[in-house]
């Protein structure tokens, strides 16, 4: 829980400082939904993983899969 809760924090700061025209919008167990322009979808998720990647200094490497849709129902 405080994992996910760091990298909502830290993925919503990401996006106000670059300025990018997005939100995260949903958090479901250990899945983060954000809402990007499809212009843009490539380098935030992008960005994003390695956020995520990088929160902490652990023995184990956290791992992050990422997958992009039009909406969430067409997500897999």
């Amino acid at each position: 829980a405080d994992v996910i809760k760091l990298a909502m924090l830290k993925s919503q700061s990401y996006l106000e400082e670059n300025l990018i025209d997005g939100m995260l919008v949903l958090q479901i167990h250990d899945e983060l939904v954000f809402e990007v322009k499809d212009d843009i979808v490539d380098k935030v998720i992008e960005d994003i993983t390695e956020i995520m990647e990088n929160l902490l200094e652990l023995n184990v490497k956290l791992e992050v899969n990422s997958s992009y849709a039009k909406n969430l129902s067409e997500m897999k």
